[in-house]
């Protein structure tokens, strides 16, 4: 007579406690591992665009300060770090540095009253840096900024251009250097018998 074929007992054994937190530990330290690995990823690619950046932006400023400073009619005044100017294109503009860098400030009003007082709706404040390279979540970490601005003057007092030293792009909140003029930046103005501020007209030729 055949015996009936039992059929293996199936094993009731499972995943211990102690397995099972250090399956969890190691799951959570591998997507740490991750988290990390993209994060530093992330900021060598935003290191190597500013830095592939910086040169044309360099560029890009050298070319926005000529068209600028050398269309000057007249200079109001001059302190190392800004300067504003009027020119036959605009009434007044105004160049200064701030924390975030080179701003250009348009006015489209003629001063009032005793000539100094300009309501702040009158004028316009942009910054140096393009769009193209600086969004507005990186506007603050690229900036052009310079060590300083001064006008060169010949023995009459007449202004025949506008020095900056020490122009550069910084990126980064530790201002990383990325890209710098080795030499000072002269502007030459186009217009002639400039006045130099403070100064009264001067004859030239």
């Amino acid at each position: 007579m055949t015996q009936p074929t039992r059929q293996p007992r199936r094993s009731k054994a499972g995943f211990t406690l102690a397995e099972l937190m250090l399956t969890v530990m190691i799951l959570l330290l591998v997507a740490l591992v991750s988290a990390t690995g993209i994060s530093t990823a992330v900021q060598v690619y935003r290191r190597a665009v500013d830095k592939a950046n910086a040169p044309v932006l360099l560029s890009t400023a050298v070319s926005e300060l000529r068209n600028k400073l050398s269309t000057a009619v007249e200079i109001e005044s001059c302190s190392g770090t800004e300067v504003t100017f009027r020119s036959s294109t605009t009434k007044k503009t105004t160049l200064s540095q701030d924390d975030d860098g080179i701003n250009i400030i348009d006015y489209q009003t003629e001063l009032t009253g005793s000539g100094t007082d300009l309501g702040a709706a009158s004028s316009s404040v942009r910054s140096l840096i393009p769009p193209l390279f600086a969004n507005q979540s990186r506007q603050k970490d690229i900036k052009v900024s310079w060590t300083n601005i001064a006008l060169v003057t010949d023995s009459n007092n007449v202004v025949t251009g506008v020095t900056v030293t020490g122009l550069k792009v910084t990126a980064g909140e530790d201002e990383e250097t990325k890209a710098e003029l080795e030499d000072p930046l002269f502007i030459k103005l186009i217009a002639r018998n400039v006045k130099a501020p403070n100064a009264s007209a001067p004859v030239g030729p």
